[in-house]
């Protein structure tokens, strides 16, 4: 592939937020979580907020140790 740089910021937030997107569904499914209309908005942003973190972190995490594999 080429020399292009993934931008971690906005691949963690696009990753932070995937995750928290799947959750939502998936976990109510399951029983361990309640569905998102019965969270009120604040609740849905903590949670969402977690997630862009997370995705953050990971995704630097994944640039700084070695996670892109050049040709």
């Amino acid at each position: 592939m080429g020399g292009a740089s993934v931008n971690p910021l906005l691949a963690g937030a696009g990753f932070g937020s995937l995750v928290w997107g799947n959750a939502y569904p998936a976990l109510p499914a399951i029983g361990i979580y309640d569905p998102p209309w019965e969270y009120d908005n604040e609740t849905l942003a903590k949670d969402w907020s977690y997630h862009l973190v997370y995705g953050v972190t990971t995704a630097t995490a994944f640039r700084l140790f070695g996670g892109h594999r050049g040709s």
